[in-house]
């Protein structure tokens, strides 16, 4: 059984008709989002769930429970808000109350438990979002994100309060992935044996764990590889005369064909037949024009290639995604790869770019390592990062916004890529500050 169908929900404004009919299920587990635009209803559909709104027509069972959502009762109202929690779009927290105040309000006032008991699951659930330090904090002295975590907190505590000792927890953490220049590659040790592990030949490779937590558990693996570098010369090669068409259509939202990449494309290409020569017009462009910039979280940009075209700023993985849908949109197969940087002395996160030449097949275009030896004015080593990588690298992404296996249902901290892991507590995505991280090298040897 569902835990929850709805159907036949309608809503007016007056005149305007805004729900009209609307039906849905959802499993246990499952995350649903609901996308359309600006005024569409999304926002109301979700008020009458919850009574927020009183809806003219509908049903809802949840949790083996029926309610009538245009005649619910008081006692009905009650009855449902016990069992579910609700974030709400501009966080609704009373501005009058610390932080703490707000995730136990609802354990006090709706489902009676006593003020410590209270207090004892709310500092846990801020902790869990990590603002344990800021629960007497005022929302007006906090951040729009933080305001947000208070809220998420303030849902995750209401199922604490349901009597759960534990959390589900589900961990997805990246692992090398099969490509030409990795190979040999073992799983040395594990923190826990996963729950599953991706094929080499994943787009996003990882291993999973899935567990029920009653504390903080450190999740993490262990493995070595082999990393092999094939030296490629581009600009000395002869391309064939007809090329290939795969890898080189849009990949929304962010290898997407606007207005301004295909005019900047055409820019940058005009006149030019060799698709060599096309490919290190579009590496010259990103590598002399953008500045490397630190950039948010991808999942606040609408379109991130777009925006490095106009405003000429971004970091690896901004530069990387620019230099393969200008290249797709010339005709030049394109292709995401990221991972680490991996050596002796450090490892840390990187993005790159591949591009697609008959008769040659898949080169390298490092486009922030090339930018950054145009900005020391090393133009022998920019040339090189066309068509060539270091061998000092962890390839565990093949493609770009690529689904994991199994995948994950909540909102990623990063929906384009996967460095450093992703964790869910509750069904709940975590990001920042909820999560340490460290990545370490155990050993590194040329062979």
């Amino acid at each position: 059984m569902a835990l929850l169908e709805a159907s036949g929900i309608g809503k007016n404004f007056g005149d305007t008709k805004v729900l009209k009919d609307i039906s849905l299920t959802l499993e246990q587990g499952e995350a649903l989002a609901i996308i359309g635009s600006s005024g569409s209803g999304k926002t109301t559909l979700l008020r009458c769930l919850n009574f927020l709104e009183t809806a003219d027509a509908g049903q809802l069972v949840f949790d083996g429970e029926s309610f009538d959502l245009a005649h619910a009762g008081r006692a009905d109202i009650a009855r449902l808000r016990k069992k579910t929690a609700f974030v709400f779009q501009n966080y609704n927290l009373f501005r009058n109350k610390t932080a703490l105040q707000n995730v136990t309000e609802g354990l006090i006032v709706a489902r009676k438990l006593p003020k410590e008991q209270a207090d004892e699951i709310g500092m846990k659930m801020l902790a869990k979002v990590g603002l344990a330090d800021r629960a007497d904090y005022y929302p007006r002295q906090l951040s729009g994100g933080q305001q947000q975590r208070v809220a998420i907190a303030r849902a995750l505590a209401a199922a604490k309060a349901k009597g759960r000792n534990t959390v589900h927890v589900k961990v997805w953490l990246p692992l090398p992935a099969a490509c030409p220049a990795q190979s040999n590659i073992t799983l040395d040790s594990f923190t826990a044996q996963p729950t599953y592990i991706a094929p080499e030949t994943a787009p996003q490779r990882t291993a999973y764990w899935e567990a029920d937590l009653a504390e903080n558990c450190r999740f993490g693996a262990q493995y070595s590889y082999r990393s092999t570098a094939h030296y490629a010369a581009p600009l000395e090669m002869q391309a064939d005369p007809v090329q290939p068409d795969f890898d080189t259509a849009e990949q929304l939202p962010h290898i997407a064909f606007t207005p301004y990449m295909k005019a900047l494309a055409a820019q940058l290409t005009e006149g030019i037949t060799d698709p060599v020569q096309k490919a290190k017009r579009i590496y010259d462009f990103v590598t002399l024009n953008v500045h490397y910039h630190f950039q948010p979280m991808y999942f606040v940009h609408e379109n991130i290639t777009d925006n490095c075209a106009r405003s000429r700023r971004g970091d690896c993985g901004v530069m990387a995604a620019t230099f393969i849908t200008l290249c797709r949109i010339a005709g030049i197969p394109a292709k995401w790869q990221s991972g680490m940087v991996a050596r002796p002395e450090t490892a840390g996160c990187h993005d790159w770019a591949m591009f697609y030449i008959a008769p040659k097949g898949w080169m390298y275009a490092d486009c922030s390592a090339g930018a950054s030896m145009a900005r020391a004015g090393n133009e022998k080593m920019r040339l090189h990062y066309f068509g060539n990588l270091d061998t000092d690298r962890m390839v565990a992404n093949s493609d770009i916004c690529a689904p994991f296996d199994p995948p994950m249902c909540s909102f990623r901290a990063d929906p384009c890529d996967n460095q450093v892991g992703e964790m869910e507590v509750d069904g709940v995505g975590l990001y920042g500050q909820q999560v340490e991280t460290t990545q370490e090298i155990v050993k590194h040897q040329e062979v």
